[in-house]
């Protein structure tokens, strides 16, 4: 393995670190899900002042996609956008403020229902519902009108491809200058076209049925948040950059999530393939700016589910160069390892800053049990090159006299005589090998002399968990590790987990 090698496993395990902290957690996303079911039942419902135009909704956007992003602020709140579509309305019949009150009326009634503390806001495309909980987020629900027959029309007209499964939708916007009237020159989005888009370029449904393989489960139980395809992840951090980049610069220009994604994903596409994942990241944050071409004095990103939609319209130089600066800003805080050489400290912290993230999360605890567990004599060094690239974790659990097995804390006081399993947590772990280690301390493992320190195998649970068992019986404190192996390098390497064994009935055991 060449140092180059070394310094992308380090910078896509830090990367990859960072992005933990940042990821939406799960139990967001299924307040999400419950509250986005929720108000799709009720605009859909037969009781509904919509339900004689046959309506339907659709979810779009990050949360959709699979790119949704921590806010920077305490007080930010995540995104669930969707479109309520009335698919028996046409643009010939209502006017886009028509179709925008008509479809407030439910939604406020919607809030009126469930008492919810903030009004429906109006906004200039979406009404807007506020939750106020620990997951902060709202959702941002776009009326639509079915456009997909005049919009084949003027595809056809234009000689660009036509889909057949494509399905247009025309859409209100405040800035329209004929908002209040009824025309025919809505502003059009194709929210389906887009995701499945994204998610084919991503390869999403290769990366989902990997993931059930290893975990020998179907692909249906997956959850579709548990997925994080390499693209994904590239535009979480772009996205997650650009936050902390435009709340430090006061002088640039705001830039859209839609061209973050789309020049990310058009980049991907045409990459050769990538040996690594941080090959691919650099690559593709080289590469966005041309995906953005230049059209006289203004500029075209084409919406790749609509041709006839340019992401960038009304761009001049200006709007140009504030993206180039946004993106040689990203270049430089993440291809550090092209500067200043491999796995080193300024890498971690500059990648942190970058992502606004606190430069000593989970360090000092962690150090000092590490330290310590390293300067056993007894405890044995693995004798190869370790990286910091994948994060491994250890959870415990404990039986006593054949009951069942009970979640424990490191550091939990236990008695002697108990049956203690232990579970490795990693991703893509099955690509691994996996090394426990286990290290016995204190004065009564040392006068039995069964002081260890040795590296041990493990076995399989149901569903492809990879478990080491043991048993208590030297009152002290003993440690639990585990290591990930490839190719002769640790990629991986757990926190010790603390065995606190302090008395108590005795039983044979290997401690």
């Amino acid at each position: 393995m060449t140092a180059s090698d070394r310094s992308h496993i380090y910078m896509e395990g830090q990367l990859k670190d960072a992005l933990r902290e940042l990821e939406m957690p799960d139990r967001y996303y299924e307040k999400a899900t419950t509250a986005y079911e929720s108000v799709s039942l009720d605009l859909t419902s037969e009781s509904s002042c919509l339900h004689q135009y046959d309506p339907e909704i659709i979810l779009q956007g990050s949360i959709k996609i699979g790119t949704a992003i921590k806010p920077i602020t305490e007080d930010g709140s995540y995104d669930v956008d969707i479109v309520c579509n009335l698919s028996r309305l046409h643009k010939d019949e209502i006017s886009q403020q028509a179709l925008k009150r008509l479809v407030g009326r439910e939604v406020r009634a919607y809030a009126e229902r469930h008492s919810m503390s903030n009004e429906p806001h109006d906004g200039k495309r979406c009404w807007t519902l506020e939750y106020v909980d620990e997951a902060n987020f709202h959702i941002d629900i776009l009326p639509t009108v079915d456009d997909t027959y005049v919009r084949r029309m003027a595809l056809a007209l234009g000689g660009y491809d036509n889909p057949a499964d494509a399905h247009y939708l025309a859409h209100t916007d405040k800035r329209h200058p004929r908002y209040a009237d009824i025309c025919r020159d809505w502003p059009t989005t194709n929210p389906e076209g887009f995701a499945k888009w994204f998610l084919d370029m991503a390869k999403y449904d290769e990366y989902r049925s990997r993931i059930a393989f290893e975990r020998a489960a179907s692909v249906e139980s997956i959850k579709v948040y548990a997925v994080k395809a390499p693209l994904q992840q590239y535009v979480q951090i772009l996205k997650r950059h650009r936050d902390v980049y435009l709340d430090s610069h006061e002088d640039v220009l705001p830039i859209k999530s839609i061209i973050i994604t789309t020049a990310a994903g058009k980049a991907y596409e045409k990459l050769a393939a990538q040996s690594d994942w941080y090959g691919g990241f650099v690559a593709v944050v080289q590469a966005l700016a041309s995906q953005i071409e230049p059209v006289g004095e203004s500029y075209r990103l084409v919406n790749p589910a609509d041709p006839l939609e340019n992401f960038v319209e009304g761009w001049t130089h200006k709007e140009m160069d504030n993206f180039r600066r946004w993106q040689q800003s990203a270049f430089n805080d993440f291809a550090i390892s092209k500067k200043r050489g491999q796995s080193n400290k300024y890498a971690r912290k500059e990648i942190r800053r970058s992502l606004g993230l606190s430069k000593g999360h989970g360090l000092y605890v962690a150090s000092q049990v590490r330290s310590f567990v390293d300067k056993l004599p007894h405890h044995r060094h693995h004798g190869l090159t370790e990286l910091d690239a994948v994060k491994v974790v250890v959870t415990g659990e404990k039986q006593r006299s054949g009951g069942v097995f009970k979640p424990f804390r490191s550091d939990e006081p236990l008695p002697k005589g108990i049956q203690l399993r232990f579970e490795a947590h990693a991703e893509d772990i099955k690509s691994y090998k996996v090394r426990w280690q286990v290290t016995n301390d204190g004065s009564e493992a040392t006068r039995a002399n069964c002081l260890r320190g040795d590296f041990y195998q493990g076995f399989f649970l149901s569903g492809g968990r990879i478990a080491r068992n043991e048993t208590t019986k030297y009152v002290g404190r003993h440690y639990v590790e585990c290591l990930l192996e490839k190719d002769n390098v640790i990629y991986g390497r757990s926190e010790p987990f603390v065995v606190n064994i302090v008395g108590g009935s005795s039983a044979h055991a290997v401690w």
